[in-house]
């Protein structure tokens, strides 16, 4: 069987995640999530990444990454390794932080860069928490610097997504509403995996066609 494709080339944007090994806290406190976005502070200068969002959870992390210099891998393995290096040497611990390496989702961002921005943003509300207003209250992810509500720092890229939502607050009520959730679902349900791909079927053929020889274990999600 074919080892699952992991897809990447100039312009290429995905959705990344990875989880605490083992389920363990990757972000005890602020100053590990601010840390952690200085490392990914450095990566975009580093490797010419945008992110155009993030959000940190206490055991995972998710970022919206296009990759002009088709610098994915590298621009990941930096961010995973440093900040677990940093990790460690500051609450004196050692081994490996993350469960491995990083699963990405390659985006259709023509079509699919606004909801999947608008999923990492919802990151923080979770059944038993399911009230909206918690994103009023939740300071770590991009979603308040999207509202204007705080500065976003340089290495954010906002305005390919903003551009989409002309009015004000439109993209925040875009965020709050549930009427997305449906379409969010049908591909999010899915376990992350290496080689998932997010975009109608001309996009995966469009996919399939640029990775040819390499493209034996490509699984498109939602078609």
């Amino acid at each position: 069987m074919a080892r699952p494709l992991r897809v990447d080339f100039d312009g290429a944007v995905h959705h990344v995640m990875n989880r605490g090994a083992n389920q363990q806290v990757v972000f005890l406190d602020d100053s590990d999530r601010l840390l952690f976005l200085g490392v990914v502070a450095e990566a975009v200068k580093r490797f010419g990444i945008e992110v155009h969002a993030y959000c940190l959870m206490p055991n995972h992390y998710h970022l919206l990454v296009r990759c002009p210099k088709a610098q994915l891998s590298r621009a990941m393995k930096h961010i995973g390794q440093v900040y677990t290096q940093r990790f460690n040497k500051g609450h004196d611990r050692d081994g490996a932080l993350f469960r491995g390496r990083f699963h990405s989702i390659l985006v259709d961002s023509d079509n699919y860069l606004d909801n999947v921005a608008r999923y990492i943003h919802r990151n923080p509300i979770t059944k038993s928490m399911a009230d909206s207003r918690v994103l009023d209250e939740f300071r770590w992810s991009s979603f308040h610097a999207y509202e204007g509500r705080v500065k976003a720092p340089a290495w954010l890229t906002t305005d390919e997504v903003l551009e989409r939502f002309p009015r004000a607050g439109e993209y925040s009520r875009f965020v709050y509403s549930t009427k997305s959730d449906r379409i969010t679902a049908q591909f999010y349900s899915c376990e992350f995996g290496r080689g998932r791909v997010l975009g109608d079927k001309a996009f995966v053929k469009k996919v399939a066609r640029r990775a040819k020889s390499r493209a034996d274990g490509l699984r498109p999600g939602i078609e």
